[in-house]
């Protein structure tokens, strides 16, 4: 759950607070966390935007406009 934590908020530039908050809302699913911690609206939200880019993580954050790492 650390080493999770520690990959959101890498991954989506937030604190580990936030990414814990964030892994918490997404029931542990690394992807669909960092885009939470992002901005998304929710799990419900995230994982639309993983079914629509496929689930490539990099294709949903750059729809969502997420200033990643």
């Amino acid at each position: 759950r650390d080493r999770a934590a520690r990959i959101v908020g890498a991954i989506a530039n937030v604190g580990e607070a936030d990414a814990g908050a964030a892994l918490e809302a997404s029931g542990g699913a690394v992807k669909p966390a960092v885009l939470i911690a992002c901005g998304a609206g929710g799990l419900d939200e995230a994982e639309r935007r993983l079914d629509v880019a496929g689930q490539n993580l990099r294709a949903a954050l750059d729809a969502l406009a997420c200033k990643s790492n």
